[in-house]
């Protein structure tokens, strides 16, 4: 029988764990080890169920625990997730948010500034957008493809 101490304290810090400074991995792999530890610490306490009910049961309330310490950036997936019918895994939640993480990254670093070189004065149209010729060398004396008229480049446009 495992030590009730022990399991005490894991539920406790199960009901406190939240998200922090950590990101959306590194805080489902602390929740994670929590969950690992209370289950070898209980393994045979739930072994008379078959049915699945109490696993179901037991992957809900992990899907609760881990939404219920994110941090508030992901209140509109949180909420999104939560209408889902039927709640979906908790791997299925842990992949929503790591994409999710993922775009906010990617949207945060493309932004651009307004001192960014293509919003100062002076900069010419031309110079934000590159000179580029989609045709080959050796058709340079052919009709263009951009325009249809002999000698045409795009970068004339």
């Amino acid at each position: 029988m495992a030590d009730g101490v022990q399991i005490f304290e894991l539920h406790k810090e199960l009901a406190h764990i939240s998200q922090g400074p950590l990101d959306i991995a590194s805080y489902f792999n602390k929740i994670k080890q929590l969950w690992d530890d209370l289950a070898s610490l209980s393994a045979n306490t739930n072994t008379a169920c078959t049915c699945g009910v109490i696993k179901k049961s037991n992957d809900e309330q992990k899907v609760f625990q881990f939404l219920m310490g994110l941090n508030d950036i992901y209140i509109q997936v949180r909420n999104n997730i939560l209408m889902m019918k039927p709640l979906p895994s908790i791997r299925t939640v842990y992949s929503f948010l790591l994409t999710n993480e993922k775009q906010r990254v990617v949207s945060s670093g493309s932004q651009f500034s307004t001192q960014s070189a293509s919003f100062q004065d002076g900069v010419s149209r031309h110079s934000v957008f590159p000179k580029v010729n989609f045709d080959s060398p050796r058709t340079l004396s052919l009709v263009r493809k951009y325009c249809k008229k002999p000698g045409h480049t795009i970068d004339k446009y």
